[in-house]
């Protein structure tokens, strides 16, 4: 079955036009210090997926980080049993430790294990091999860390983390990062501070998927950015039906073709 990630699908401006849902989009800065991405030595897409990683362990404590590693080497169809062992053992010695806590070590494992985000993400088949990642990026990392963990205290109560959510006949499939009582939640470390199409078509996505699956009442959809220590964000109810109806006509196009089950991938 050919599957496709959300991340792959949001990078598609003719898969969703969002043009006029960004309009609707509101930035609130909480500081004002930039962590310049120049000083770092690796792209800020694997920078955003390591933080997610770290986020995941260090805040939120989340026990799936393994399983979903796992799920997303198995769409991309790479096999590698050290990646396997060492997925277990960034879980195994960052879940409990704090920001306070983490060591060089466990940011290089994290950088190890990006680029299987990034590949799930833009619908590659191969893995790329980083740098290690150099002292100004890993400083960075952990300033953004903190920043995202003062961000999820002002916001209140996360109901869930991690989320895998997938279309009807599992074709589609992608994993949010924070649904709380009032909003839909992307991290994204990104070098630029407004929100790009593809993050706005990303968030809309999710949205469509999770509230085909299930009831949920949801206010926001937002795209928080550590690196500018700012939100973006934009009712719910400002999205037009024609937004949302373009979305189900992809997704039921796509998901049509769809013959093999995702959570047997869990397996």
């Amino acid at each position: 079955m050919t599957q496709y990630s959300i991340g792959e699908l949001s990078q598609n401006p003719r898969a969703v036009q969002v043009k006029n849902v960004k309009k609707a989009i509101i930035q609130i800065q909480y500081q004002d210090d930039f962590l310049d991405y120049k000083l770092e030595n690796i792209d800020s897409a694997f920078v955003t997926a390591a933080l997610r990683l770290l986020s995941a362990a260090v805040i939120t404590h989340d026990v799936q980080i393994a399983s979903l590693l796992k799920l997303k080497l198995n769409v991309i169809g790479y096999q590698d049993d050290q990646l396997i062992q060492e997925i277990d053992q960034f879980q195994k010695t960052t879940i409990q430790k704090a920001i306070s806590e983490l060591e060089d070590a466990d940011f290089y494992l994290a950088f190890k294990l990006a680029p299987i985000i990034v590949a799930f993400e833009h619908g590659d088949k191969k893995l790329e091999t980083l740098p290690l990642p150099n002292k100004q990026t890993i400083v960075h990392v952990q300033a953004m860390l903190e920043r995202t963990q003062d961000f999820l205290t002002k916001i209140g109560e996360i109901k869930e983390t991690n989320v895998l959510t997938y279309s009807k006949n599992q074709a589609i499939c992608g994993v949010m990062d924070w649904i709380t009582p009032q909003a839909i939640i992307e991290l994204n470390a990104s070098a630029k501070k407004n929100v790009s199409l593809k993050n706005v078509r990303r968030v809309l996505l999710y949205y469509y998927l999770v509230s085909s699956q299930r009831k949920i009442d949801i206010n926001y959809l937002a795209v928080y950015n550590p690196r500018y220590d700012v939100i973006n964000k934009g009712k719910v109810e400002n999205i037009s039906s024609d937004v949302l109806t373009r979305i189900a006509s992809k997704v039921n196009s796509i998901d049509r073709f769809a013959n093999m089950s995702l959570m047997d991938r869990l397996k």
